[in-house]
């Protein structure tokens, strides 16, 4: 009975911030984003740099005239080879998907924004061992 309670309370609320937020003026945003190598993500360390690739990111997202916003997010984390002695290494590949609420303050020409969600990191690879 709890559940139901609490789901009615969330549902409630749910429906009067979308009703106050459609009220409000939207603003839409997106980006592209470029990191270096993450060379620092393998699973072992054998000593010595691995070989990686950039990492960029796709992003978008709506802010409401009262700062409170959405934005989802990909990652495309790159590829990262490591070959040490013999045949031992690895090969990984690796991706991240995100999407949460946010809230930014208006200031004259940047807009700071705090980001609170959900994120799914996949790394898909193989360790080669001897």
């Amino acid at each position: 009975m709890k559940r139901k309670a609490w789901a009615t309370v969330v549902g409630a609320a749910a429906m009067l911030a979308a009703n106050a937020a459609m009220a409000q003026e939207l603003d839409w945003h997106v980006g592209l984003g470029l990191a270096s190598e993450l060379d620092g993500r393998g699973p072992f360390d054998f000593g010595g740099s691995a070989d990686a690739e950039n990492a960029g990111a796709l992003f978008a997202g709506a802010r409401w005239g009262s700062g409170f916003g959405v934005e989802a997010a990909y990652v495309d984390l790159g590829r990262l080879r490591h070959s040490a002695v013999a045949d031992a290494g690895y090969d990984v590949d690796g991706e991240l998907w995100s999407v949460g609420a946010t809230y930014s303050i208006r200031l004259d020409a940047i807009e700071p924004y705090a980001k609170l969600g959900w994120f799914s990191r996949e790394e898909d690879g193989v360790a080669i061992s001897i």
